[in-house]
């Protein structure tokens, strides 16, 4: 460890200071003042530049300490805001599913309920309300103290200090959508339908349910004050999916600043997801420094996010992934059993089979090329 020195310590050489003293004590008798000054001066200037060398030393050992605690700050951060972008995305799915469950009912005003099956019944009275689990306790903590100063980084302080706002604004979204189902939509349910209408309650009530006051479908599909409540609450879902896009973008341009400070590669489906083309994308990873990326090309992380795109029906787009990761790493077999797989959904059976037996070549025990392969025979 270097050393450190109080302001009213004297950094400097004790042999010098001694040489010092006794050159100026022989200065003084020979009436050498001119001389003698400037040993003097020479003495103070040694004294001055080695508390200067000692307060550089401090603010060094400080700054150190400083971006030490900034790497563990920002750490937890990119574990939350990482949770609360995995969390916002689920939320976005369940409510962009709860659209065409919105529409399907809308369908049915004015239908004949006779007509309906019991999927169809559970379907017109079934409602979902989904709370995204948003993470703020380190951010709260930082925001609370005096910590936020550690953080270099102003644009992604301002980020920081803004995203409270965001996380208010959503929930307060979710739960005015909550409260119109519960205070509004389910009471009027009720009022025509019994619960023991529904197959899963009819299972677990059988007796109670072969008793129970039949359910008025019709009346329900014919009162307008239910239409007009599948039309407001399909409204407020489509602003939340909006404001919550948005909000998501920020949460990743955040996580994106975060890694940057902490020198880790940006997630590679930011790249993906942006306004570039699928072709662009692979041109960019082409050129990325394997050692040291810009972006998450490892092999895992391509992997990863093509299943991710066929799971989406964004085919075209996983295979090209799934291609270049075998240029990337030729020597893997996973890589080659992911192209295969895609290859094969994609229906071209020549070359997935090619590339399942290329990562045979590479794991002769992979399971699932040889049941791939056996399968394509």
């Amino acid at each position: 460890p270097l050393p450190t020195f109080s302001y009213f310590e004297k950094p400097t050489n004790p042999y010098m200071l001694r040489i010092f003293r006794k050159i100026r004590q022989r200065m003084l008798p020979d009436n050498k003042f001119s001389k003698y000054l400037l040993y003097a001066i020479g003495e103070i200037l040694l004294v001055v530049i080695g508390i200067l060398i000692a307060l550089e030393v401090s603010n060094w050992n400080e700054n150190k300490k400083s971006l030490a605690q900034e790497r563990v700050i920002l750490s937890s951060l990119l574990v939350d805001f990482e949770t609360n972008s995995s969390n916002l995305q689920n939320s976005l799915n369940v409510y962009k599913n709860a659209i065409p469950s919105i529409d399907r009912k809308l369908k049915y005003i004015g239908r004949n309920a006779e007509e309906f099956d019991q999927a169809t019944k559970d379907d017109i009275i079934g409602t979902l309300v989904w709370f995204p689990k948003l993470v703020n306790g380190t951010l709260n903590s930082l925001l609370n103290t005096d910590q936020l100063g550690l953080i270099q980084n102003d644009t992604l302080k301002y980020w920081l200090t803004t995203y409270p706002f965001d996380i208010d604004a959503n929930l307060a979204l979710v739960e005015e959508y909550r409260v119109m189902l519960e205070e509004k939509h389910r009471p009027l349910v009720d009022s025509y339908v019994s619960l023991l209408d529904l197959s899963s309650i009819k299972k677990e009530y059988p007796k109670a349910s072969s008793n129970a006051k039949s359910s008025d479908y019709n009346g329900l599909l014919n009162d307008t004050r239910f239409q007009n409540l599948l039309i407001r609450e399909k409204q407020l879902i489509n602003r939340y999916i909006g404001v919550t896009k948005e909000f998501l973008n920020r949460t990743n341009y955040i996580i994106d600043l975060i890694r940057v400070e902490l020198e880790l590669p940006i997630k590679l489906e930011r790249l993906v997801n942006s306004d570039k083309t699928i072709d662009e994308v692979v041109e960019i990873m082409k050129q990325q420094d394997i050692d040291d990326p810009v972006y998450d090309i490892s092999e895992n992380s391509i992997i990863d996010l093509g299943y991710k795109l066929m799971r989406e029906d964004q085919d075209n787009k996983a295979l090209k992934l799934f291609k270049l990761s075998t240029e990337l790493y030729p020597e893997a077999w996973n890589t080659h059993d992911s192209y295969g797989e895609c290859l094969l959904k994609m229906g071209d059976k020549e070359n997935a089979i090619k590339a399942y037996r290329k990562s045979l070549e590479l794991k002769p025990d992979n399971e699932y090329a040889i049941k791939a392969l056996s399968e394509l025979k």
